[in-house]
């Protein structure tokens, strides 16, 4: 398939770019219920039009292995479950839109679609004066349907884009009746200076209400090579993206890391990478086609009838969808719905290498897949019917992988006035190392190594300078990082007779074990 590489507009994203000018810069601190703008992870692939763009439900249930899963005689498909999807502002189109894409796809119609406003009520809120949300909505909703056709849907539309009005939603959502799964698809950037807001967040609306049935939230990592919160929240499946490709019989052709695309002067790709807000904490976990287009019909706006839409907002509520089919299957089995947290992730980590596709290919700005666990597309994309066959029996009993200790014996020292050598031992459960270089008070990272690296030469330094380094080794279940060392570059390279020797250098730890960078 052919993708024009166009930008979606959203006023939310002039905020967040503002952001991206220096991977130096700090924000100010966000206060407890601050009006902080977070924007859709959507990524539009080509223009509306009068003909279905993009891949339609059935290529990529088949795709995926979805229309392999079922429960015995019954139909795999969320019967029993409720899919909440929360989104900003209000779509007026979203119920004749969803009942002409059903038509189209000859998908019936969802056994209930609820719509209210972040408290639960009816009177909905204003549109997004942007006419941006309304897009996400439209996919979010069609596609969580698709997926899941048998489950009921609670639309949850916040007033705006603002953390307040957002996590007001996720709160009624979770405390909602029936409710099994939350997709979220949309995010900031993960940042130091909003570390302490963010995990009071994750902490008091991100997790199963007392009382009430497991919910998992579902949440997308990014769309610029950045992770973000609430992805990087511990107790949320964090989705990476993909680009997938397929035969014409509907096979998968390939499946790689979603690579960078440059689009409205964004470049476009998957987040992924290690959180600084919340310490240990690595995304995505899984992943899902988002470079290619899938179908929407989208009437309000902008978008006047059929737009293929991408992003890691495409695969979240397609995530949220396998989900609640696997709560079907633990339903039938007299099993309660997953808790995102206590089950959903470790099992997740702890289910067969075959039940995922293994994205061994490819770079996001930031990240590169490699064999199993990766930075860029987690554990992979999933094949549906043996995951969604393993989450409907799993149980709390099964082993959950185990966190690497922070690499042994760092040390570094001078090669040349512009180079230094850096060396550690190997850490058990790795399945690679970080190097980050401290910059202020920001830790930058430069440079990712494989399992089996010890070593690293970081060139391009200034002679006479002292720099400072940390190695962080991580795994599926998290990571942990050395002290930090400093290590001197000469001035000057000395030559004495016989022989060239460096002015001596000095590696010495500063500061005690940090958890991470």
């Amino acid at each position: 398939m052919k993708r024009a590489r166009v930008a979606r507009s959203v006023a939310a994203k002039s905020s967040r770019l503002k952001r991206h000018q220096s991977q130096f810069e700090r924000l100010e601190p966000r206060a407890l219920l601050s009006t902080n703008t977070l924007q859709t992870d959507l990524f539009l692939v080509a223009a509306s039009g009068t003909t279905v763009s993009g891949y339609t439900p059935a290529q990529i249930r088949a795709a995926y292995g979805f229309n392999n899963a079922a429960f015995g005689s019954t139909a795999a498909d969320g019967t029993g479950q409720t899919i909440a999807i929360v989104d900003a502002y209000d779509d007026p189109d979203i119920l004749t839109d969803l009942k002409q894409f059903d038509q189209t796809f000859g998908i019936a119609a969802p056994p209930s679609l609820k719509i209210v406003n972040e408290s639960g009520g009816t009177k909905l809120p204003g549109t997004d004066p942007s006419q941006g949300w309304e897009g996400e909505t439209a996919l979010d909703v069609e596609w969580a349907h698709a997926i899941a056709p048998g489950a009921n849907i609670l639309l949850v539309e916040a007033n705006s884009a603002s953390d307040t009005d957002l996590f007001a939603a996720v709160n009624y959502a979770r405390n909602a009746p029936g409710v099994s799964t939350v997709s979220m698809s949309w995010g900031s950037e993960d940042n130091a200076a909003n570390a302490q807001y963010d995990q009071a967040l994750s902490k008091e609306y991100l997790v199963t209400p007392t009382g009430h049935q497991g919910v998992t939230f579902v949440a997308a990592t990014g769309d610029e090579g950045y992770t973000g919160f609430p992805a990087t929240s511990p107790n949320v499946l964090a989705v990476g993206g993909t680009d997938l490709y397929l035969n014409a019989n509907g096979t998968i052709q390939s499946e790689t890391a979603w690579t960078p695309q440059n689009s409205g002067g964004v470049i476009w790709s998957g987040g992924g990478g290690t959180s600084v807000e919340f310490p240990g904490r690595n995304t995505p976990d899984v992943s899902y086609n988002a470079g290619v287009g899938i179908a929407v019909y989208d009437t309000f706006g902008p978008d006047q009838g059929w737009v293929s839409f991408g992003g890691t907002s495409a695969g979240t509520p397609q995530w949220a969808a396998l989900i609640a089919i696997a709560d079907q299957g633990r339903a039938l089995k007299g099993l309660g719905s997953l808790d995102g947290a206590t089950q959903t992730l470790p099992a997740i980590y702890s289910v067969s290498a075959s039940d995922f596709h293994d994205i061994t290919v490819g770079s996001t700005q930031f990240q590169s897949a490699g064999p199993g666990y990766d930075l860029a597309t987690g554990r992979g994309s999933p094949v549906a019917n043996k995951l969604i066959a393993d989450l409907s029996g799993w149980t709390s009993t099964t082993p959950t992988v185990a966190a690497p200790l922070a690499p042994a014996n760092f040390t570094g020292q001078a090669l040349s006035t512009t180079q230094v050598s850096l060396s550690w031992a190997l850490s058990v459960g790795a399945v690679g190392y970080e190097v980050y270089e401290k910059n202020g008070t920001q830790s930058v990272l430069v440079g990712t190594y494989g399992a089996s690296v010890t070593t690293a030469t970081i060139g391009s330094l200034a002679a006479g300078s002292t720099y400072t380094f940390q190695v962080m080794a991580y795994n599926a279940a998290g990571s942990a990082a050395t002290n930090w060392i400093q290590v001197n570059t000469p001035a000057a390279w000395l030559r004495s007779p016989g022989a060239l020797r460096p002015v001596p250098q000095v590696t010495r730890s500063i500061g005690g074990t940090a958890a991470r960078p």
